[in-house]
């Protein structure tokens, strides 16, 4: 703490346990950096052995440093022009609705949903690993480096001159100082974001983490009746699926205390009212009316509006997000708002917007 108080030190991490016990984990492992380190650093887990430590990988980089990641698409690379015109190419069919089956609705729907996956597939990269958090190069920064290339290039191949070396070091040291300036302004520009938005410590803590390339920890176990530890996600779920369904399962012995008369009358009352909760067989646009706010049709302003206001979070299984809806075309989007009222009309819910990540 001495050499960081004193600008000596720099504490690179690491930022996860290094050493578990039973009843807890803890980091007693360091990683410290010279005042003169500039490059970029990043720690992760390595593989178990038989120390009770886990050992640190330690990656050092003279540029942003690139991690594995579950694959995903790079949307600043994506050329939505190409995405507009591919997806109103692989829009087959745009009849009109009105009067139409409900099966005729949801295969408008796929269709739509066809039609942007095509053009999500011809004009948006995937990529497959994420950058560290760190400072990007700067204009200044990389002439800097071009000249350093050059001085070093020249050394290799004839030596340098008195004058060369002296340029040739002061390069050096103006890189570290500019390097060492990016980092603190970029830090604190960050921080500070942060600070703004994260009033708790730990999420603020968690964030810091985040930032400096710690991955999310893992799912933690859970234990079946027998004791059994399961790691597995879908086999997590199985197990909590089955534990619910045995709370909510009525034995026999209940189910013969129920009452008789009041079951009768709730199963009497949903069939006098199935007309109100089952939809109409077919669409019918003259069932949207100005006179009821909950069936009045959906106008383009209306739909535009929402989208515009919806947080840009993950897109789940269909992997069509805010951004993807913006991009649309004039005919996509109508296309969209003609399934909304044809399903309004029907009172349909169409499954495919049922579907979850």
């Amino acid at each position: 703490m001495t050499f960081i108080n004193n600008g000596r030190a720099i504490h690179a991490g690491p930022n996860f346990p290094t050493f578990i016990r039973q009843d807890c984990s803890t980091s007693p492992d360091i990683i410290l950096t010279n005042n003169q380190a500039h490059h970029h650093i990043y720690s992760q887990p390595g593989p178990i052995t038989t120390s009770d430590h886990i050992p640190i990988i330690l990656t050092i980089s003279s540029s942003p440093i690139h991690i594995p990641a579950s694959p995903r698409l790079n949307y600043r690379l994506a050329d939505w022009n190409n995405f507009r015109t591919t997806a109103e190419n692989a829009l087959p069919d745009t009849t009109p609705l009105d009067n139409t089956t409900l099966e005729d609705i949801d295969t408008a729907l796929e269709q739509w949903f066809s039609a942007i996956k095509t053009g999500i597939a011809a004009s948006i990269p995937m990529t497959t690993t994420r950058i560290i958090n760190a400072q990007r190069h700067s204009p200044e920064l990389q002439a800097l480096q071009t000249q350093y290339t050059r001085l070093y290039n020249l050394a290799r191949r004839q030596g340098l001159t008195y004058d060369e070396y002296r340029e040739y070091r002061q390069i050096q040291e103006q890189i570290k100082t500019l390097c060492r300036r990016l980092t603190n302004d970029h830090w604190n520009h960050k921080i500070l974001q942060l600070t703004n938005k994260y009033q708790d410590p730990a999420t603020f803590w968690k964030e810091i983490r985040l930032l400096k390339g710690t991955d999310k920890q893992p799912t933690p176990y859970i234990t079946d009746e027998q004791g059994n530890k399961i790691h597995d996600t879908q086999d997590q779920l199985d197990l909590f699926t089955q534990h619910w369904r045995d709370v909510f399962r009525i034995s026999d012995d209940e189910n013969d205390d129920f009452d008789d008369d009041n079951e009768h009358r709730i199963l009497q009352l949903l069939h006098d009212n199935r007309h109100r909760t089952y939809p109409h067989d077919t669409a019918d646009f003259s069932r949207l009316t100005h006179d009821n706010p909950l069936i009045r049709p959906i106008t383009i302003v209306e739909l535009r509006a929402v989208v515009i206001k919806t947080k840009n979070t993950a897109p789940g299984r269909s992997g069509i997000n805010k951004q993807v809806i913006q991009e649309c075309s004039q005919t996509l989007i109508e296309r969209l708002l003609e399934i909304f009222n044809a399903s309004l009309s029907a009172g349909y819910y169409p499954d495919r917007l049922k579907e979850t990540p």
